[in-house]
């Protein structure tokens, strides 16, 4: 009887030990899963400050107005329609797309193809981000070269693009558009959950008057008013991103436009061809005229030295002769 109860006992504490094993590994999972900072519900919160003295779950104002993250992060838009990361947004305007350019473009008309980008950005009410241009230099042959950096409103990207393929010719272009909408609406539902938490914090410090309770709340509220302007910040730079596409120009001075790779005739393509190989030949003996015309003051030094080289080597050749002549003539 004694070995039975002892068995019993045995098996009920080893089913409870294993429940509650189950049950802490669980917990400790919920709250690893936790993907975002999650506030107390306007009961539970104030519940949490039950130490104060505000016992009542109504002592301050908005406590049944206060959302939880994830109840936020549910609120439904005017057409009823949830809002959630995780829920797919049916509506396209509603949501937040972050688009971008990088465009390489050849011009003839360098100086006048830099005017007419500069008037473009300003005409699609855009600005410079940043702007370079190099090349050309005193000691340089080069090509002119710029880098031009430019914000654009994003509704009017492929306006701008078709404006810089009419004054030059595109020669790489690569889009990019990058969807946001999930973490811009996270990033929002938290905004309004620090904001609610902040109102929450404001009224309980209204009502606190305990030095202690008063301290403990401004380090609360600095600490919630920190996150928020983070999470502001953040915001900001999306709306920006969103509202404005990203447009990198890399422009080259060329004298003559690049042909495009579309299927050609035999003979037309013959034709471009022996075209590209007589400008080549003519702009290499123009270079060499260049280059010989304008080395001729190097040249003439290094002739003239060359000559005086030659001329005293002569003579010192013909000094030798001449001594080489008398000495055999002395022993004759």
């Amino acid at each position: 009887m004694k070995k039975t109860i002892t068995k019993i006992a045995a098996l009920i504490f080893a089913l409870t030990f294993t429940v509650f094993a189950l049950v802490s590994c669980g917990a400790k999972n919920a709250a690893a899963d936790s993907s975002y900072y999650e506030p107390e519900s306007g009961e539970e919160y104030a519940k949490s400050y039950s130490s104060y003295g505000y016992n009542d779950a109504d002592s301050y104002a908005g406590a049944d107005d206060y959302e939880s993250g994830e109840e936020s992060a549910q609120r439904t838009n005017g057409e009823g329609k949830p809002s959630s990361p995780g829920l797919e947004i049916e509506d396209a305007a509603a949501r937040k797309i972050i688009r971008n350019a990088d465009l390489d473009v050849e011009t003839k008309e360098f100086d006048e193809f830099i005017k007419e980008t500069e008037k473009a950005i300003g005409q699609l009410k855009g600005y410079i981000e940043s702007s370079e241009i190099y090349g050309n230099s005193y000691y340089s042959s080069s090509y002119r070269r710029a880098h031009i950096t430019a914000r654009i409103p994003a509704e009017r990207l492929d306006e701008f693009i078709g404006i810089i393929g009419d004054a030059g010719n595109i020669t790489s272009k690569s889009m990019t558009a990058s969807d946001i909408t999930a973490k811009y609406t996270d990033l929002q539902a938290r905004i309004d959950s620090y904001e609610a938490e902040r109102t929450a914090l404001l009224a309980l410090l209204e009502k606190a008057e305990k030095i202690d309770d008063i301290i403990q709340l401004r380090e609360k509220l600095t600490e919630v008013n920190a996150d928020l302007d983070s999470y502001k910040r953040q915001i900001k730079s999306y709306d920006s991103l969103v509202a404005y596409s990203t447009v990198k120009l890399d422009i080259e001075e060329v004298d003559r436009i690049s042909t495009t790779n579309e299927k050609k005739g035999f003979f037309t393509e013959l034709g471009e061809r022996l075209s590209e190989n007589l400008y080549n030949i003519g702009q290499g003996m123009r270079n060499f005229a260049l280059w010989f015309i304008s080395s001729l003051p190097y040249l003439l030094i290094f002739a003239a030295v060359i000559t005086a080289v030659v001329l005293i080597i002569r003579k010192a050749v013909r000094k030798k002769r001449a001594k080489k002549q008398a000495k055999m003539k002395d022993t004759e």
